[in-house]
């Protein structure tokens, strides 16, 4: 036995043992508390790490929500726009196809009142050339009479003759026949006076070819008598044109323009007045010009004088020279007027055969 527990009466641990035993518990427990606290301390630190994350989890989340949110009320919006937008496209529709039938409609009211005033304007125009024939007529009869009076004249003396022959009895068989003959010719030129003016109101049915010069002369040969002033015809030696046109309505246009140069220099009391004619053409067209010694028109009128129903005379129509653009046109020539020299000037313009 020891020297230990020898001291110890009853054969046990001494004080000494219990005391270090106690405090080997007491690191023991010291250690396991230790353990514990870290434990604890480890767990309140995930706790905290936790927590934390389900905050920033937690503000994420509403965030999300309010975006969300956000974003419901903004579809919401833009449905709600995309049917307003879309109810106002069918009214749009809707719109476009009453005025789409409007328009339709439109058009064909506007094609038959289109029609309708291309054939009152043709009929209008018919009448004005009717017209403008008319009065154009007019003149020829009174050009008709002046032409006549001299024959009338010459079968008047013939007719005297033979009474004076019948009554001095010198009127034989030869003699007689002499009178005869002779009437016989101022007849047949009579006959020619009107056969001249019935060709020139017989209307062209088509378009032909004709001479320039030769169709400026039957409208001369057809006035000349009654126009008691000079007529100079230039440029007779040059070349001459084949144009293409209505024949008769082309020498309507010029006895026109020739009247109206009469009737200027008659009015105007021109002492010695006069009318050139000239004749010119180039590539395409060839025309007549007519010049007078009148005094001219004046300017503020130059640009009106082929407007209808516009004159200057006391007793004008004002269709003469409106219808002769007319005409001139629908030959595919012209008409244009100027100032020049002493007097006014008119070209009549047509184009030639072989480019029509």
């Amino acid at each position: 036995m020891t020297e230990k527990e020898q001291d110890t009466p009853d054969g046990g641990f001494s004080l000494f043992e219990q005391e270090e035993r106690v405090l080997q518990s007491a690191d023991s427990m010291i250690g396991m508390l230790e353990d514990v606290a870290g434990g604890v301390r480890e767990l309140a630190g995930a706790y905290r790490q936790s927590y934390r994350e389900q905050r920033r989890l937690l503000r994420i989340s509403d965030r999300l929500q309010l975006d969300l949110h956000q974003a419901n009320q903004t579809l919401a919006s833009q449905a709600t726009e995309l049917k307003l937008l879309n109810e106002t496209l069918h009214i749009e529709v809707d719109l476009r196809e009453a005025l789409a039938e409007q328009l339709r409609q439109l058009n064909e009211n506007l094609e038959q009142r289109v029609a309708d005033e291309v054939a009152k304007s043709r009929e209008q125009e018919h009448l004005l050339i009717q017209q403008s024939r008319h009065a154009v007529l007019g003149e020829m009869l009174g050009n008709i009479t002046h032409q006549w009076r001299q024959p009338l004249f010459a079968l008047s003396l013939i007719v005297q003759s033979i009474e004076h022959d019948y009554e001095g009895q010198v009127l034989d068989k030869n003699t007689l026949g002499e009178h005869v003959s002779n009437a016989s010719r101022v007849i047949r030129q009579m006959y020619e006076t009107i056969d001249d003016f019935l060709n020139f109101f017989k209307p062209n049915k088509q378009p032909e070819n004709f001479s320039l010069k030769e169709g400026t002369e039957d409208a001369f040969h057809l006035i000349l008598k009654s126009m008691n002033f000079k007529v100079r015809v230039h440029g007779e030696d040059c070349d001459d044109a084949l144009v293409r046109g209505f024949h008769n309505e082309f020498s309507q246009v010029l006895i026109n323009v020739l009247t109206n140069a009469k009737d200027a220099i008659v009015e105007r009391k021109i002492p010695e007045g006069w009318v050139d004619i000239y004749y010119g053409q180039d590539d395409q067209t060839a025309w007549v010009d007519v010049r007078d010694n009148a005094g001219g028109i004046p300017a503020e009128m130059l640009g009106c004088i082929f407007d209808p129903y516009f004159t200057t005379k006391a007793q004008g129509t004002g269709i003469g020279l409106y219808m002769s653009r007319v005409i001139m046109k629908n030959m595919g020539g012209g008409i244009e007027a100027r100032n020049a020299g002493d007097g006014a000037e008119f070209r009549v313009i047509l184009p030639k055969a072989d480019l029509v």
